[in-house]
């Protein structure tokens, strides 16, 4: 394959993106290559978020995919929130979940849940 840039992500001791020759950007740490796609944002607590189509984010902890929107950020206390579209609502919903894993809903044009 080949690699246009490779650079050492800040801050994260294993991580490295580079492009290929595709345009692709891929994350991959010292065993393996860990997601790629059209760009990769890295948080400062180490999740990071992926998007293949800029149309869908996927918000990643330990390389396990844990949610996906329109957007997605991660917070260093482990909290994290992101927007996605609710079909039974016909509104986009932003929701935020704690550390704990308790979440809390907004809905465009509607007070808080």
């Amino acid at each position: 394959m080949e690699i246009k840039t490779i650079e050492k992500v800040p801050n994260h001791e294993n991580y490295y993106t580079y492009c290929d020759k595709h345009g692709l950007y891929h994350l991959v740490n010292e065993e393996r290559n860990l997601c790629f796609g059209k760009e990769i944002e890295i948080f400062a607590n180490g999740d990071y978020g992926v998007t293949k189509d800029y149309d869908s984010w996927t918000l990643y902890r330990d390389e396990t995919p844990i949610c996906s929107g329109i957007w997605v950020t991660s917070h260093m206390d482990g909290s994290y929130k992101y927007k996605f579209y609710n079909d039974s609502f016909n509104k986009y919903v932003v929701r935020t979940v704690t550390p704990h894993g308790d979440h809390k809903d907004e809905i465009e044009g509607h007070e808080q849940l």
